[in-house]
Parts: structure tokens; sequence; C-alpha cells
């Protein structure tokens, strides 16, 4: 059986020296900008994060990635959960806690 050979054509490419690309830009932030809510984590420091925030998140994502794919069942995501709770995610929610004076 012979396959045919298939292609996905690229995606739209803006040109960012365009003042069309640079107009629709501004108008699609100035649109949103106003209804974002700031992090109020932005300008802390939890040192649980960095020691082992990028591995935490990299397991998050690359379990989100497979349960879109269909590689994993959505029930994958609770167990995700857990582990990146378990694996430092709890102690950094009480870094940020602490630092913006919750407790």
């Amino acid at each position: 059986m012979e396959v045919p050979v298939r292609t996905v054509p690229g995606g739209v490419r803006p040109d960012p020296t365009s003042r069309d690309y640079v107009d629709i830009l501004h108008g699609a932030y100035a649109a949103l900008i106003p209804n974002s809510v700031p992090d109020p984590t932005a300008t802390l420091y939890a040192p649980t994060e960095g020691k082992q925030g990028a591995t935490l998140s990299q397991t998050m994502s690359d379990t989100i990635t497979s349960i879109i794919a269909g590689r994993t069942p959505l029930s994958a995501f609770d167990d995700a959960v857990k582990k990146w709770r378990s694996g430092g995610g709890d102690a950094i929610r009480k870094e940020y806690e602490q630092a913006l004076g919750r407790k």
C-alpha cells in the first residue's frame, strides 16, 4: 500500500517590521491588558522553586502534553498534581504565602 506524501502548510509568518503587524499587536495587547490579573508572586523568591521549580514545571507540562496528545488518560493529571505537591509544590506555595505575609 502506498501512502501519499502530505505536507502541512507553514503557519503565518508575521513581519515584525510591518506597520500592520505592529498596529494589530498593539491593539491586541491594549484590549487584553485591562483584563489581566497581576501575579502577586512575580517579584518574590521561593528557594524551593529556585531549586526544583524547573523540574516540577517540566513534569507537569509533559503530563499535560501527553494528555492532550492522547497518550495518557485524563486521570493521570490528578496523579501529576499529587507528585508536584509532594515533590516540592506545597513547599513552594508555603514559601510564597510566607513572603506575601499569609500563614
